[in-house]
C-alpha cells in the first residue's frame, strides 16, 4: 500500500474513531455537564469550550442549552447569577444538592458499567 493509500485508511479511521467517540458522548453529556458544573459555577459558551478543549468533541448551543434547562428544570442545576459579556447577558449555572446526588449515582452506575465492559467475553 502507498503512502496515499496510508493516509486515506489513518484519516478514514480517525474520523471513525471521533464520530464514536462524540456519539458515546452525545449519550452522557448530561452526566459530563453536571462533573463540569459540581467543579465551579459555570455558563454555557464556557461549556462548549471545556468540551473541545478536553475531548477534542464540539457540542453547539443547540445541544448544551437545552440540556442546561432540562437540568435546571429538573432541579438539578440552578442559576449562580448573571454577568455581561460585550453588552449581553450570560447565565452562570451551578450544581444543587439534588444535582450532587443525582451526579453521584450516574458515576457509580457509569463506573459499574465501565467494569462490566471490561471483563472478558
Amino acid at each position: 500500500m502507498g503512502a496515499d493509500g496510508m493516509a486515506a485508511q489513518f484519516s478514514e479511521y480517525t474520523w471513525i474513531v471521533k464520530s464514536f467517540k462524540r456519539n458515546v458522548m452525545r449519550g452522557s453529556l448530561e452526566l459530563y455537564i453536571l462533573r463540569y458544573i459540581a467543579q465551579k459555577p459555570i455558563h454555557g459558551y464556557a461549556l462548549m469550550n471545556l468540551f473541545r478543549r478536553n475531548n477534542g468533541v464540539y457540542f453547539g448551543p443547540s445541544e448544551i442549552y437545552p440540556r442546561l434547562k432540562r437540568l435546571e428544570r429538573e432541579g438539578l442545576i440552578e442559576c449562580a447569577g448573571w454577568t455581561l459579556n460585550n453588552g449581553r447577558p450570560i447565565k452562570t449555572y451551578r450544581i444543587t444538592a439534588l444535582g450532587l446526588k443525582v451526579l453521584k449515582a450516574l458515576e457509580n452506575e457509569f463506573n459499574h458499567k465501565r467494569e462490566q465492559y471490561a471483563k472478558p467475553v
